[in-house]
């Protein structure tokens, strides 16, 4: 979904504008983090002009876009170790 997005050159907030969504909603569509029923997909084909199945097509880019990078978790140590 997010490559068909940048393909027309929208930004989050343009596509969330145009779907109608929240800004918040979208980006936790992008990230994996909220479930999408098959009416949000089919909303979300017709918001970007393809046909269905192509939302369901491996993504092309092999990584991921710049976004916030993840929380390192330090390891405290104690005395036992």
């Amino acid at each position: 979904m997010g490559e068909e997005r940048g393909r027309r050159g929208w930004t989050q907030e343009q596509f969330a504008e145009a779907l109608g969504y929240s800004l918040k909603f979208v980006q936790r569509l992008e990230a994996g983090r909220e479930n999408m029923t098959i009416r949000t997909i089919a909303s979300l084909a017709d918001t970007l002009g393809v046909r269905l199945a192509t939302l369901f097509n491996k993504p092309r880019t092999k990584q991921p876009g710049p976004g916030r990078p993840k929380k390192r978790i330090r390891r405290i140590k104690t005395a036992a170790g």
